[in-house]
């Protein structure tokens, strides 16, 4: 994450949210040393359970993260993708 700067990254697999919240961390760190303000994490799961929604969103790190409900394979998922990735210059999966 420090050598790519990305400004997306995309996780495919939420479970209880901790790579999301810890790739936000690492994005705000990055950030914070001259990186991409406003860089972001995207997740993806085929179903993101309340609780686990409700959690990430509450942490403050949600404000770097984006979550798409749905099957990474699927085209009208995959389209969410590539919009949240257009105008990205380093996108990290």
């Amino acid at each position: 994450i420090w050598q790519v700067q990305p400004d997306l990254i995309i996780e495919t697999g939420i479970a209880h949210g901790g790579s999301l919240i810890f790739s936000a961390s690492m994005l705000e760190l990055v950030a914070a040393c001259g990186g991409p303000a406003d860089a972001r994490v995207l997740g993806i799961d085929i179903d993101i359970r309340a609780h686990n929604r409700e959690a990430i969103e509450a942490h403050p790190m949600a404000r770097r993260i984006d979550m798409i409900q749905g099957s990474s394979i699927a085209p009208e998922v995959i389209e969410q993708v590539r919009a949240a990735a257009r105008g990205r210059d380093r996108v990290l999966v």
